[in-house]
Parts: structure tokens; sequence; C-alpha cells
């Protein structure tokens, strides 16, 4: 198996590394991201204040809760404050849950040819492979998705629920990306595929409370330091009020994503001459 792993490993990194090296970008949200990155490596903590201010306005995370930020900070400190050490380092979490993803098909069909299909399939997926060259959530994304389901396999495999592999591949799913929340669905399903529902529903309340130390932490923060428990629809610097007149005339018109930046992006970093409102609206 280490030969198929090195393999899967290889290709992986070889096919990703060349949009990361030749196509860097970052685009989407990075302003966002990075900001609360710089506070979190200023001291500020989590805040979308500019770092060249004075000021350090709490804020809940940026649009997502603070994993990626914190992440980005992290390896901006290790890496001298290089970007292309964010792109390689998210590169190098995606590979090393793919590896742990290839082991778990592995063990539980017990077949290397299903476990080398699977890990040639994720290495030069084209859904996939481009996402690292991005400073985006979208590759840890993948990767915590990626471990949750592995935990999964290793769960079936053992016939026994996986719950504090499971709690923290969920947890680092959740503060990458609140949409990761609905991993908790087949994590579920899982649980009642092994067990009799009264133990998977144990099994499960052992889970959600420990989901609850890192969630619960983060609320008890943001409700010490006043600031709303969940994030806003349109996320705005220094703890802002919503345009919500503004977000529900939208909804009235908007029918596809290419039509938010130009009417949202420029309210939600107050930027407003660069606001371009869609001729649908009218």
């Amino acid at each position: 198996m280490i030969k198929i792993y090195l393999f899967v490993a290889i290709l992986a990194i070889a096919t990703r590394l060349l949009f990361v090296l030749l196509f860097p970008g970052s685009g989407g949200d990075w302003d966002i991201y990075s900001t609360v990155a710089e506070n979190i490596l200023s001291g500020c903590g989590v805040s979308l204040s500019d770092p060249l201010s004075q000021e350090c306005v709490p804020h809940f995370g940026g649009n997502q809760l603070p994993g990626y930020p914190a992440f980005v900070a992290l390896i901006w400190m290790l890496f001298d404050h290089k970007d292309a050490a964010v792109r390689l380092a998210q590169l190098i979490v995606y590979v090393s849950s793919l590896i742990w993803l290839v082991r778990a098909v592995y063990l539980y069909s017990f077949s290397k040819k299903i476990a080398l299909i699977v890990g040639l399939i994720m290495a030069i997926s084209p859904l996939q492979i481009a996402w690292p060259r991005y400073t985006q959530t979208e590759t840890l994304a993948l990767a915590a998705t990626i471990l949750v389901i592995a935990e999964r396999l290793y769960s079936l495999t053992y016939e026994k629920l996986r719950v504090f592999p499971l709690a923290l591949a969920l947890s680092f799913a959740i503060f990458i990306r609140l949409d990761s929340v609905l991993l908790a669905i087949p994590t579920a399903i899982t649980g009642f595929i092994i067990y009799k529902p009264y133990i998977a529903l144990k099994k499960g309340l052992v889970l959600f409370l420990l989901l609850l130390i890192p969630l619960g932490s983060w609320t008890v923060r943001n409700i010490h330091v006043e600031i709303p428990v969940f994030p806003q629809n349109m996320t705005l610097p220094e703890g802002s009020h919503q345009p919500t007149g503004y977000l529900k005339w939208g909804r009235t018109w908007i029918t596809e994503e290419y039509q938010r930046p130009g009417w949202g992006w420029g309210v939600n970093r107050h930027n407003y001459d660069s606001i371009s409102i869609d001729s649908a609206a009218y």
C-alpha cells in the first residue's frame, strides 16, 4: 500500500502544484480573510478593522468562522508573510487528507485496486485540482470533508463510531466553512447503520457535546464582546449593520450568482463607487 500512497500523493501534488506555481490567485473574499489574518498576527484578534488603524473592533470571524484566517495567520507567522506558503500549506493539508481517505477505502474494501481508483479519481479530479492556487477556503473545506468521509469509513470498518476523530474533523470543517455543518447528517446516518437507534442516539449526543466545546467557546467569546452570535447575511467591516432594505430589494431580482459581485461586494466592503447593478434589476 505504501507505493499506492506515494503514487497518489505525487500525482495529487504534481497536478495542483502546476496551478499553484504558474497561476496563483486570490480574488473572492481574500481581502476579508487577509484582513482578519493581519489582525490576528498583530494581536488585535479576530477583527475586520483596518490593520493600519488604531481600531480593533471584534468580529464574528469574517464571512465564516475564523478557521481559515487563523490558518493563514499561522502560515504567515512561520514563513515570513508569504502568500505562496499559504497555497503550498493548504495543498499539503489536502494531500494528507486524501491519503487518509485512500487508507480508509483500503481497510473498508480490503482492495488495493479500489483504493487506487478512488485515489486516482480524487488526485486528478478537474473539479478540485485548481483550488489550491487560490487563497480561499475551498481547498481546506475539501480536505475537511475528505477527513469526515474517511472517518465514517473507518467507523464502518471497525463497526464503532470514531467519536473523537469525527468531532475533530467536523470542528475543523465547520470552522473553515459554516455550511460544513451539513456533514453532520451523513455522520448521523453512519451511526444508525452501525448501532441500534438507542445506542446511535447516545453516541450522537457525545459527538454533539464534543462539537459544542469549540463552537460553544466561540459563541461565549462573541457574547462577551457583545457582537451577534450568528453571522449576518452580508459581512460588513467593524460590526456595521447590514443594509436590510437593500438586501430585500436584491432578492427580488437576483437569479444567478454572477449578478451578486457587482451588486453586493461594493456594499460589504464600503466601496460604494464599485457597485454595478445588473440590468435585470429593471
